[in-house]
């Protein structure tokens, strides 16, 4: 299930958007070729059918077509400390 403030659907939005950008007013089977999946797959992507690609995948399509991406850590507020409890040892007898 996923939670309110889950950022994948943002990511994959945020990489269909450029692999459409580059791909410009292109032909679904001449972009389909160049991206290497088959037209019905492109027009997923087209039609923002992003549930059908995973991050994974994504990446590698814009990948096909010269782009590299870059993860960035942004840290939104201040650092989250979680305590943790060690079971004590036990003591040989």
């Amino acid at each position: 299930m996923l939670q309110a403030n889950d950022p994948i659907p943002a990511l994959k939005r945020q990489l269909a958007r450029e692999i459409c950008a580059v791909l410009g007013d292109t032909n679904q089977h001449v972009a389909a070729r160049r991206l290497g999946v088959d037209q019905p797959r492109m027009s997923d992507l087209l039609h923002d059918k992003l549930a059908r690609f995973s991050l994974e995948k994504l990446i590698r399509l814009l990948r096909n077509i010269d782009r590299r991406v870059d993860l960035r850590v942004i840290n939104e507020g201040p650092p989250v400390i979680r305590l943790f409890r060690f079971p004590p040892r036990s003591t040989p007898r």
